[in-house]
């Protein structure tokens, strides 16, 4: 008995030994960067500080105080520079009341099996970032989601995650195939005309619904070629959030003349496309370079994130 108390209490010795040493070498690589890059108040002398490091599965989070020092942006543009200096597959950082929260991604984490979470009606779990945290959207702060990439890239299986994870919406499918979303309890519209006359009547006849409506409509670009779908859809993007409906529409191309409204979606996503330039012009914003494997996405929302999708 002796001796297996002694030898865990020796583990554990062992243990904070070898996180507080991780955590000393870590802080000392900030101490480098804030030296380097100069993250200081010249008029004051007041440098950066690290505030504390916590240590993760996938890594760690080191907080900076850069309150009096400098701006957010003074940090965010050294991304890469963290990256080479820690050996580091991702880098995200937050900023939080005059503190930049900084997640060093060393083994990311992927492969996760989606549970159900709690959230609104309104939320919407997309994914998850490289660090295992939920990645979610609120469509009542930004309404509509457009989202594109090839085929078999995994636009569907997100979407169905989250519609799956939805609880108090209701949930219409257009354009879909009968093998898409099998497990989604949606009513479903097929064929140009009855998706027409379905969304005029939205249109038509408006008013606030006590429960979120979604949406769901699979390859808008080919829908897009009909000028009377193209036109309502259009007008829906501006006005539907008023009534508490929301729009995913997922398309292999929106860069195309076609899908002319592609900017009136708040939320946009990218996977997998055939052109990495395809990224930019449809997020409207540069994004690391280098492919994307099947099941990574980007999302454009409040911020830029590199997301995974949920099996299921």
């Amino acid at each position: 008995m002796i001796t297996e108390l002694g030898l865990a209490i020796l583990g554990t010795y062992a243990y904070n030994y070898l996180n507080t040493w991780e955590e000393q070498k870590i802080k000392h690589k900030f101490k480098k960067f804030i030296e380097e890059k100069e993250l200081m108040n010249k008029s004051s002398t007041n440098k950066a500080k690290v505030k504390n490091v916590q240590l993760f599965d996938y890594g760690f989070r080191t907080t900076l105080d850069i309150s009096g020092v400098c701006g957010f942006e003074e940090i965010e543009k050294h991304q890469d520079y963290l990256k080479q200096l820690f050996r580091a597959d991702g880098i995200d950082i937050k900023n939080i009341k005059g503190r930049a929260i900084i997640d060093v991604v060393i083994d990311k984490v992927t492969g996760l099996e989606h549970k159900r979470v709690l959230l609104p009606q309104t939320t919407l779990l997309l994914g998850y970032k490289d660090t295992g945290e939920l990645l979610t959207v609120d469509m009542l702060k930004m309404a509509h989601i457009g989202i594109v990439g090839l085929s078999l890239s995994g636009k569907s299986k997100m979407v169905e995650v989250a519609l799956n994870n939805l609880v108090g919406a209701d949930i219409v499918l257009l354009n879909v195939f009968r093998n898409d979303f099998k497990s989604v309890r949606a009513r479903r519209i097929n064929g140009d005309e009855n998706i027409l006359l379905f969304l005029n009547s939205l249109l038509q006849h408006p008013y606030v619904r006590d429960r979120p409506l979604y949406l769901v409509i699979d390859e808008l670009n080919l829908l897009a070629d009909n000028k009377d779908i193209n036109k309502v859809i259009g007008n829906l993007l501006k006005a539907a959030r008023h009534y508490n409906i929301y729009l995913i529409c997922m398309a292999q191309d929106m860069v195309k003349e076609s899908v002319k409204f592609k900017n009136l979606f708040n939320i946009r996503i990218c996977f997998r496309c055939v052109e990495e330039s395809s990224y930019r012009a449809f997020l409207g914003v540069t994004v690391p370079e280098g492919n994307l494997l099947p099941r990574e996405f980007y999302c454009l929302s409040d911020g830029l994130y590199k997301g995974y999708t949920y099996t299921i």
